[in-house]
């Protein structure tokens, strides 16, 4: 028995009709067909306990958020800035995710005059300004070892016909010079994303993508080197630079297990998905099945870079529920005809950036001393948004974890207090909360 997946059959009659792949197959021998009714299940959510253990309060928020809205909408999104300010002059609507790469931080493009300006300040900008969603992979061009000739230029890098940089020999030695260039990249990247950090953001991290595709260098030498190329990455970013902000997506080119870091190392699987033909608009069940067949209940599963738009309708006819969607950039974005692009943006189940929770924004702030509230108020009163004081701030310093960023303070001072001022004394102890984040405790001690 073979089976023709899900098929929408229409009240009445419906004719089915079987097409041979070319003329030359010969002929084809049908004994029976068999119509079962299915019922749609919602993917199952996952924990909420990210692989980072010392994950940002705003990344875990983030993603708890991701884990409470998998099954019941679809974040949308879009793949670099000027794509999705064409969304936006579209629809009036901004997409929920705007996806970019660090691609031209490559330290190999960089030797050959790659300037990537302010792509990272930017790309905070936006997502700040708009209460938006960051979503960032990065194009690895080749540590060294690029071919640069004619076809194979350099800036097409990344790619394996481009380079002979051989990743199993050098991830399998340590010592080697090549492997400390690896190094070398990652801390590039690293000092982008702490950036991010700095500004209080959390990203859908999605490096080394399409790995299993091979038309990458990372993925090339087969599932091995990339496991350990991705783990090195993981400890890298996340133990040597301390950057914990990071939702860290794997892709799983052609839901091919053996490529799987493994969960420690993974909250979120993905696909990319470029269909051969988009009309009339595919229902991608077939590629959902597959990977929600592994992953459901595990991890979520988003749709990481697409080549057609998502259609809101096939979602709620065959249970496609992705955490979002992200079209890649240029032509399938702007070749979507302009009914079906505000179709997909106003639809009920879509999530832009308007429906959003705003980020820090609406935070319960107290000052308790002994216990007793001194200061009671709410982060939509200050005069200047947290997100935009952090972003003046990063603009001359880095902020590192652990770092308190002093702003005005409001009513209930101790000293200002009438008609009994109140001080602190050796023994008390002092402690500032805002609701979702934390609190600081500090006890007071005389001088020395």
């Amino acid at each position: 028995m073979v089976s023709a997946g899900k098929v929408v059959l229409n009240e009445g009659t419906n004719t089915v009709v079987f097409k041979m792949r070319n003329s030359n197959t010969g002929s084809l021998k049908l004994d029976y067909l068999k119509a079962t009714p299915i019922i749609i299940v919602p993917p199952l959510g996952s924990s909420k306990q990210l692989s980072d253990t010392q994950a940002t309060a705003v990344t875990k928020n983030l993603y708890s958020y991701l884990i409470d809205l998998y099954g019941k909408k679809v974040l949308s999104g879009q793949h670099e800035l000027a794509d999705i300010n064409y969304i936006r002059s579209k629809t009036t609507k901004f997409p929920a995710i705007g996806s970019f790469d660090l691609i031209e931080y490559s330290p190999s493009r960089r030797a050959y005059g790659s300037n990537p300006g302010r792509y990272t300040e930017n790309a905070i900008k936006w997502t700040t300004d708009n209460n938006t969603i960051m979503a960032m992979m990065w194009h690895w061009n080749a540590p060294t070892d690029l071919i640069n000739t004619t076809g194979k230029e350099w800036w097409r890098g990344f790619y394996t016909y481009a380079t002979t940089f051989d990743i199993e020999a050098v991830i399998n030695d340590t010592s080697s010079e090549k492997y400390q260039l690896v190094l070398r990249d990652i801390d590039s990247i690293a000092s982008q994303l702490k950036k991010i950090q700095a500004a209080g953001l959390p990203v859908l991290w999605r490096p080394l993508h399409e790995a299993a595709g091979g038309w990458f260098w990372w993925g090339a030498k087969g599932p091995e080197p990339l496991k350990k190329l991705w783990r090195l990455l993981y400890q890298r970013l996340t133990n040597y630079h301390q950057i914990h902000n990071l939702i860290w997506v794997f892709t799983l080119e052609r839901v091919d297990t053996t490529w799987y870091p493994g969960d420690d190392y993974v909250d979120m699987v993905s696909l990319d998905l470029y269909p051969s033909s988009t009309t009339p608009s595919p229902t991608l069940a077939t590629d959902w099945e597959a990977i929600k067949k592994i992953f459901n209940g595990r991890k979520p599963i988003t749709l990481s870079e697409a080549g057609v738009l998502f259609n809101p309708d096939n979602a709620r006819i065959y249970g496609t529920w992705w955490s979002g969607f992200t079209v890649w950039a240029g032509d399938f974005i702007r070749n979507v005809p302009l009914d079906k692009l505000k179709y997909t943006y106003w639809d009920e189940d879509v999530l832009t950036a308007d429906e959003l929770p705003d980020g820090a924004k609406g935070l319960k702030i107290q000052t308790r001393l002994n216990g007793q509230v001194m200061q009671s108020d709410n982060t939509d009163n200050m005069m200047f948004p947290i997100a935009e004081t952090l972003v003046y701030v990063t603009q001359g310093m880095t902020l590192e974890p652990g770092d308190v960023v002093f702003t005005g303070t409001p009513s209930g001072v101790g000293h200002a207090r009438k008609p009994n001022p109140v001080w602190m004394k050796p023994g008390d102890v002092c402690e500032i909360e805002i609701e979702g984040i934390g609190i600081l405790r500090n006890p007071i001690a005389a001088e020395a």
